[in-house]
C-alpha cells in the first residue's frame, strides 16, 4: 500500500495479512468519513503508517490483531472527531506515534499492548482533544509531555500498566 492514493474508504475488514501492512507515504482521503477500515483484521507482522502517510477521515482498527508493532512516524491524521479508533485492538509488540500531526481524538479503549505504548513530538490541532485509554492494558507507558491532551480530554479509568 506504500504511496497509494485512495479517495473514499479503503476496507480491509477481517482481512488476514501474512506479513506487514505498510502504508508508508499513502494518501487516504475521506473527509468527515471512514478512510481506512481494518476492523477485525489479523496482521502477522507490523502495521506501519509512516514517511508522509496522510489520512483525512477516521482510521478504525477495532478488534484488530497485530503480530508485531503498530508504528506511525511523521504522519498526518485529520479525523475531526476521531482520528484513530483502536478499541479492543491487540498488539504483540509496541505502539509508537512519533512526530505526527493529529487532528481528532485517539480512542484506545481496551487496547492490549504487550510492549511499549509511546507517543512523542505530537503536533495536535484537535477540535476535541482526547486520548482515551479506558480499560487499556499496556506493559510500558511512555507518553512525552507534548503528547498529552488537555485534562478534560484524558480518559484513564481502568488503565493497567507495569511501568
Amino acid at each position: 500500500m506504500g504511496c497509494a492514493e485512495v479517495k473514499g474508504t479503503a476496507r480491509f475488514y477481517a482481512a488476514t495479512i501474512g506479513n506487514n501492512f505498510e502504508c508508508d507515504g499513502g494518501q487516504f482521503i475521506s473527509p468527515g468519513g471512514l478512510a481506512i477500515d481494518l476492523s477485525g483484521a489479523n496482521v502477522a507482522g507490523h502495521t506501519l503508517f509512516n514517511k508522509g502517510f496522510r489520512v483525512e477521515g477516521t482510521v478504525v482498527l477495532p478488534g484488530m490483531r497485530v503480530g508485531g508493532n503498530l508504528i506511525s512516524e511523521t504522519s498526518v491524521f485529520k479525523g475531526g472527531g476521531s482520528a484513530l479508533v483502536a478499541i479492543a485492538t491487540v498488539v504483540s509488540g509496541d505502539v509508537i506515534f512519533y512526530g505526527c500531526d493529529i487532528e481528532g481524538g485517539l480512542d484506545f479503549k481496551r487496547i492490549k499492548v504487550a510492549g511499549v505504548l509511546a507517543m512523542a513530538k505530537i503536533s495536535e490541532a484537535r477540535t476535541t482533544p482526547s486520548l482515551d485509554l479506558r480499560f487499556a492494558t499496556v506493559n510500558t507507558l511512555d507518553l512525552a509531555p507534548d503528547s498529552w491532551p488537555e485534562p478534560d480530554g484524558l480518559f484513564l479509568n481502568g488503565l493497567s500498566y507495569n511501568a
